[in-house]
C-alpha cells in the first residue's frame, strides 16, 4: 500500500524515541513516540482523501511468506517426477494468485547419504533441438522461494517457488534442475505447457491438507 505507514511496538515500555514522516507532497512531520497500553489515538491522516492506494509493484515479504505457507498446505494434484541416484524430484501442484504462479515441489532422499543442495534453477528450453543448432535456454528468476539447504537421508522436504505469471508455447518446456554440493546427484524435471494450464486458483480451504 503506497500511502499507509504502520508503526508497531516491538517491545513493551521502550525508551521514548522520535519518528519522522515525509509525505508525497514533500511535507515533513515529526513525532515523539512512547509506549502506552491503551493509545488514545490509533489513526492519523495527512490528506483529505484517506483512501488506501494499492500499488502495482512487487508483493511485500509478509504477504509472500503467508502465501507460501498456504501453498505448502495445499493437496497434491500433479504427479510429475524425476528420479536419479535414489533421489526423487516432484512437482505436486501449480497455483495462481494475484498474477503469480506458485510451484509446490518435493525432494525425496531414499539413500542414507544426506543431500546438500548446491542450487535449484528453472529455465525454459526447446523441446527438440535441431542438429547442429545451439540450444536456447532462458533462465527464470523466482520472485520468492523457500530456502532449503539439506535433505537428510531417508527423508523428504517440500518447498515452493513463486514466479511472475507466464505460459509456455507448445514447442517449449520448463526445466527444473537441482544439483548437489560436492556430489554427482543431478536431477532434471521437465514440465510441459499443459501442466501450467492446470494451475488452480484461488486457494480454497477444502483443498488444504
Amino acid at each position: 500500500i503506497e500511502n499507509v505507514l504502520q508503526v508497531k511496538a516491538a517491545i513493551q515500555n521502550f525508551i521514548a524515541t522520535n519518528l519522522s514522516v515525509i509525505t508525497a507532497d514533500g511535507k515533513l512531520y515529526s513525532f515523539i513516540v512512547h509506549y502506552t497500553n491503551d493509545p488514545p489515538l490509533l489513526n492519523l491522516s495527512f490528506a483529505a482523501d484517506s483512501t488506501a492506494h494499492f500499488n502495482d509493484g512487487p508483493f511485500n515479504a509478509a504477504w509472500l511468506e503467508n502465501e507460501a505457507a498456504l501453498v505448502l498446505r495445499q493437496k497434491h494434484f500433479l504427479h510429475h517426477s524425476s528420479r536419479s541416484e535414489l533421489m526423487k524430484l516432484s512437482l505436486n501442484g501449480i497455483y495462481i494468485d494475484k498474477g503469480s504462479l506458485w510451484f509446490k515441489m518435493g525432494l525425496s532422499n531414499h539413500s542414507l547419504i544426506d543431500y546438500h543442495l548446491d542450487y535449484i534453477k528453472f529455465f525454459i528450453q526447446d523441446k527438440h533441438k535441431a542438429k547442429r543448432t545451439a540450444e536456447q535456454r532462458a533462465e527464470l528468476e523466482p520472485v520468492y522461494q523457500i530456502d532449503m539447504h539439506v535433505v537428510k537421508g531417508n527423508s523428504k522436504k517440500n518447498f515452493v517457488f513463486a514466479f511472475d505469471q507466464f505460459t509456455l508455447p507448445k514447442g517449449k518446456r520448463l526445466v527444473c534442475q537441482v544439483s548437489e554440493q560436492n556430489g554427482g546427484r543431478l536431477l532434471m524435471l521437465h514440465v510441459g505447457h499443459k501442466a501450467l494450464l492446470k494451475a488452480r486458483a484461488p486457494f480454497s480451504p477444502e483443498n488444504t491438507q
